[in-house]
């Protein structure tokens, strides 16, 4: 049923993508999305769940040197790991209130 809410707006809005946060969708739903020809990215901080996705984004402030995704993901799957990845808006980078350090 959800899959097919899904097909209906990436038809009607004419994408061919979906960003994916949510731990509770798994990679048998990942898996679903690709086998329809739909290109799948995926928000995870944590390196415990499977993922059968185009692109792992893993904004995780942990994460420096290696990446845990390694043996959880596709070959193909392209990362993008560490705090370089966080999906916050400009205004956030500059509020005196946030201190961020992008070493």
């Amino acid at each position: 049923m959800l899959i097919k809410k899904i097909l209906n707006l990436l038809k009607k809005f004419n994408h061919s993508s979906i960003l994916i946060d949510h731990k509770y969708l798994n990679s048998e739903y990942e898996a679903k999305l690709k086998s329809l020809n739909i290109n799948v990215i995926v928000i995870d901080d944590r390196p415990t769940r499977t993922h059968v996705a185009d692109i792992l984004i893993s904004p995780n402030l942990y994460i420096t040197d290696r990446n845990p995704f390694i043996d959880l993901i596709a070959p193909y799957t392209k990362t993008f790991i560490g705090p370089n990845y966080l999906p916050f808006r400009d205004e956030f980078y500059r509020s005196e209130e946030w201190h961020f350090d992008n070493k």
